[in-house]
């Protein structure tokens, strides 16, 4: 892949999570935070996130929004 190439994959990859996460903006959880948003840009990037910042009930409860809101 030339360097036009993959400046051209990096811009169209983002702009399409771009425009996916803003249409989606307004069922995100109000209560959620820096934390939770990154880790769903990081779902839709698929990328592993290390370490997780969210343990326990509060990765429950992001799951169970993702889910319900399907984000």
């Amino acid at each position: 892949m030339t360097l036009r190439e993959k400046k051209k994959f990096i811009r169209d990859l983002m702009e399409s999570v771009f425009a996916e996460m803003r249409a989606k903006a307004a069922s995100l959880p109000e209560e959620w935070d820096g934390i939770e948003l990154r880790e769903l840009l990081a779902e839709k990037f698929r990328r592993e996130t290390c370490p997780s910042l969210m343990t326990g009930r509060r990765k429950r409860d992001y799951r169970n929004e993702v889910i319900v809101r399907n984000l």
